[in-house]
């Protein structure tokens, strides 16, 4: 008989794994390499739940980080819409 997938997700739950690292984390990794590399530490790992944050996933939040930024700050014309 095998585990049905509701009692997969409470065991997950119960261990603490989580499918994605939250913006707040990655946010906080970002900063504390950047004083890392300002320091001129040479640790490149950023740890969260005792595994690395993959560097791809930290340089992908900074893109979408600074796209949402660039969209909220766009001009608009004045005088409404056309």
């Amino acid at each position: 008989m095998c585990c049905s997938p509701n009692s997969y997700k409470y065991y997950f739950n119960q261990w603490g794994v989580n499918k994605s690292t939250p913006s707040r984390v990655k946010d906080a990794a970002i900063v504390a390499l950047g004083k890392r590399v300002k320091n001129r530490m040479s640790s490149p790992k950023v740890y969260y739940k005792d595994h690395p944050i993959d560097k791809k996933k930290l340089a992908r939040h900074i893109a979408a980080t600074e796209k949402k930024k660039l969209g909220n700050s766009s001009t608009k014309p004045l005088g409404g819409s056309m």
